[in-house]
């Protein structure tokens, strides 16, 4: 496997050499299994977090980019799902509906039943499954550049990227609540890039690619 930065000098002091690059993925016969959820024609537009409650993942500024788009929105819900040291914190949040740790069944549900997926972590990670998940299921994704997110959400093709910073999460959510047409575009060219680039299936072709230059 191929690995970059801090991670390959890693693997360079213990002499080993990487031969490819294998990332997250997800089982996308998933979809057929929850798209009975989607909600046409829904009244509210609903955004979704999902995953550790804690400052570098940016639900902080999830939270005050909400009370702005609050302000200005009455269609507009900001669901979060996941636990963590902010819990009790958000939790005095009354404009904030939160879910606590669900189990996968019921996180998938909501992924299909939410209009926009935001990713606003400052934390260099690798690619989050949350995103691909997402993207499967066909939510708008609004993220960070942090870590892995960039080698599946293309600015304006597969999704928007921010700043970790309030006005900048504002500014792409806004764009997709005024443009549904943009929305469901980005969805629709997310999914089908989770698809094609990040099943199991893909994962596995890439393991035997490796093994045969191995043997070779």
């Amino acid at each position: 496997m191929e690995f970059h930065g801090a991670c390959c000098k890693w693997l360079e002091h213990f002499n080993i050499k990487a031969k490819g690059i294998l990332t997250n993925a997800v089982d996308i016969k998933e979809y057929d299994k929850y798209k009975n959820k989607f909600q046409e024609n829904k009244q509210k537009i609903e955004i979704l977090y999902a995953g550790r409650l804690i400052k570098d993942k940016g639900v902080l500024l999830l939270q005050q980019a909400n009370k702005i788009i609050q302000s200005k929105y009455k269609n507009v819900s900001l669901l979060i799902a996941g636990q963590g040291p902010l819990y009790d914190e958000l939790k005095k949040d009354t404009s904030l509906k939160l879910l606590g740790k669900l189990e996968y069944d019921k996180i998938m549900e909501y992924y299909a039943k939410a209009d926009i997926f935001v990713n606003p972590s400052s934390f260099a990670e690798g690619l989050p499954t949350t995103v691909l998940e997402a993207g499967l299921m066909k939510c708008a994704v609004v993220a960070t550049d942090a870590g892995g997110t960039i080698e599946v959400i293309e600015d304006n093709n597969t999704g928007l990227l921010c700043k970790p910073e309030v006005n900048s999460i504002v500014e792409k959510l806004e764009m997709l609540i005024n443009d549904n047409k943009l929305s469901k575009n980005l969805a629709e060219n997310l999914h089908k890039k989770v698809c094609e680039q990040f099943s199991w299936e893909k994962t596995v072709e890439e393991i035997l690619e490796i093994i045969s230059q191995d043997s070779d």
